[in-house]
């Protein structure tokens, strides 16, 4: 009897997956399942996305503006500093705002790591997955409208190396702050930390 169930667990295996692994399924399989889930929570919550967006655009339109097509001179350089700082600091703090949403879905990865369905690390991979053409999208359309509006070095090369560093920089910090907040037991004390 106990060896039927133990051929029975293996013939559910995936073709790829490890015998002895206790997930039926291998990490790509697990991968691609979770993807889709993400990208359909985010569906379902898509208001979250639109407002994420539109509050970027606004603070590149409030900042474009404040700075309107700078001279060329030397007296600019401050402001055209302060305006580089910005655009990477208010895209790295913004993603400061994931540790609630990481704490919510929490006990959901617990509860499926638990009973073998997926690894904590594929559910991280997945979610970092999903979000790398979302920030994408989102620091293209920041990026063009705060470089151009303040008139930075109008071009191509040195407007892609700004937004190459925009973007590393933006997923840099959303993997410092899931870092961050995974040794934590509660939402407070990772916020605090995430302060420091």
């Amino acid at each position: 009897r106990v060896s039927h169930y133990k051929q029975s667990v293996k013939d559910e295996h995936a073709k790829h997956a490890s015998k002895k692994s206790p997930y039926i399924v291998s990490i790509p399989m697990q991968a691609r399942a979770l993807m889709r889930r993400r990208v359909q929570i985010i569906r379902g919550g898509i208001a979250a996305q639109v407002i994420q967006l539109a509050s970027f655009v606004l603070q590149a339109i409030i900042m474009g503006t404040v700075f309107l097509r700078l001279d060329d001179t030397t007296i600019t350089f401050f402001s055209r500093g302060g305006v580089l700082f910005f655009a990477l600091l208010f895209a790295a703090l913004s993603t400061m705002a994931e540790i609630p949403a990481l704490f919510a879905q929490r006990p959901i990865v617990h509860r499926q790591s638990r009973a073998a369905m997926y690894h904590p690390f594929v559910e991280g991979l997945a979610l970092t997955l999903v979000d790398v053409p979302i920030t994408f999208v989102t620091m293209i359309i920041f990026g063009v409208l705060i470089y151009f509006l303040v008139g930075l070095q109008a071009t191509a090369s040195q407007f892609f190396i700004f937004f190459l560093f925009s973007f590393i920089n933006t997923i840099t910090m959303k993997a410092w702050f899931r870092a961050l907040a995974a040794p934590f037991k509660s939402p407070a004390p990772a916020t605090a930390g995430a302060g420091l």
